[in-house]
């Protein structure tokens, strides 16, 4: 998944079913930033921004 599939760009807002896509990143991603800790021994430290458009967008409009 793309990042920034859940979001309406033409329409400023998000996609149906938006929030459980943007999850869906989210959870992909910080198994991702794992994988990548995990290969670089804690050599260096690896950090996960989940994105939170979505929710704040559908809690604004709510």
């Amino acid at each position: 998944m793309g990042y920034g599939e859940w979001i309406d760009w033409e329409n400023d807002g998000i996609v149906p079913a938006g929030i459980e896509l943007e999850e869906i990143h989210n959870k992909q991603g910080l198994e991702l930033t794992e994988k990548v800790q995990k290969e670089l021994e804690e050599k260096y430290k690896v950090t996960f921004s989940p994105s939170t458009f979505a929710k704040r967008h559908a809690n604004k409009n709510q």
